[in-house]
């Protein structure tokens, strides 16, 4: 394969697939519960992923490093992508939900100015600009008011996931890093979803839909995006690759409309607010949104920073 198809190959994945998983999760919550079905999706593709990394060489984790996976896969996962399958599950269009998670650098620069670090001034006009877009469209009006709100806690918790794995002991190989956060995460969406009164359906109960979506989210959005975006990281200059923060809600917006989702000119008016907000802030020379910038779906954040 000549570098610049898998050049345009992995911007595809990046682009669409990571895209794609928001009407993805839609299907799969139709006929699962939204906790126990992303807890299975992420604990096969952390099985996989990480079954791939020790085949590869990659060294046996420590018991230090599974603590921290486990703080880590819990900001991330639970309460990222947890949050979204949950939200779409009552309803929330996918294209609203991936705007709302592209809120993520947002808080990630809120965040790291907490923490002591200096963004520009031009990230705190992102950050104004993006959280007006924010309010209004997690407004009372909106009809969705509960999901939408818990989507952009999520983001937030993803942001604050991303910080800390800065500072947890982990291991050298992304990919073990990234299966051990994947393989925690999993577990904590599956007992969240029991312990809150879900119950694993029977097989023949969930739908061929479901299944397909479920498989796609697994083997493309979980393994496939991931490793494409890993590659891009090491091979591209990162403000190309941070564009899909803003690539894929659009990616979700489109692919909605197929499938029936509407968007009112409020929401259009408030997506676009969000979508400059995010583009100033993570574009602004040297602010922490640039520096580590985590991925909407399953990205490793230490692998993020290590190439930013």
């Amino acid at each position: 394969m000549s570098p610049r198809l898998r050049l345009v190959l992995a911007f595809a994945l990046v682009y669409v697939v990571w895209g794609s998983t928001y009407i993805a999760i839609r299907f799969v919550v139709e006929s699962a519960p939204p906790l126990v079905a992303m807890g299975s999706r992420f604990l096969t593709a952390g099985a996989l992923l990480y079954a791939w990394a020790r085949l590869r060489g990659a060294a046996k984790p420590t018991a230090r490093q599974w603590r921290g996976a486990a703080m880590v896969g819990a900001l991330l996962f639970l309460a990222g992508n947890g949050g979204v399958a949950w939200a779409e599950s009552r309803g929330l269009p996918s294209g609203t939900a991936a705007m709302l998670v592209a809120t993520m650098p947002l808080w990630l620069t809120t965040f790291a100015r907490i923490s002591g670090e200096r963004p520009p001034r031009a990230a705190w006009i992102g950050l104004a600009i993006g959280f007006v877009g924010t309010a209004l469209l997690v407004r009372p009006q909106g009809g969705a008011s509960l999901p939408a709100l818990v989507i952009v806690v999520g983001a937030a918790g993803w942001a604050l996931g991303s910080l800390f794995s800065r500072r947890i002991d982990a291991p050298t190989d992304g990919r073990t890093s990234a299966a051990m956060q994947m393989l925690a995460g999993g577990t904590w969406l599956a007992l969240a979803g029991l312990v809150g009164g879900e119950r694993v359906p029977p097989l023949a109960d969930v739908s061929v839909a479901s299944w397909i979506a479920w498989i796609h989210l697994v083997l493309f959005g979980s393994i496939a995006a991931f490793s494409a975006y890993g590659w891009l990281l090491r091979n591209v200059a990162p403000a190309k690759v941070g564009t899909y923060a803003y690539v894929n809600p659009v990616v979700a917006m489109v692919l909605g409309a197929f499938v029936g989702e509407t968007i009112d000119g409020d929401t259009f008016v408030a997506m676009a607010l969000v979508v400059f907000g995010v583009a100033v802030t993570i574009t602004s020379r040297s602010t922490p949104a640039r520096i580590l910038l985590g991925a909407a779906d399953t990205a490793d954040p230490r692998l993020v920073r290590s190439s930013r």
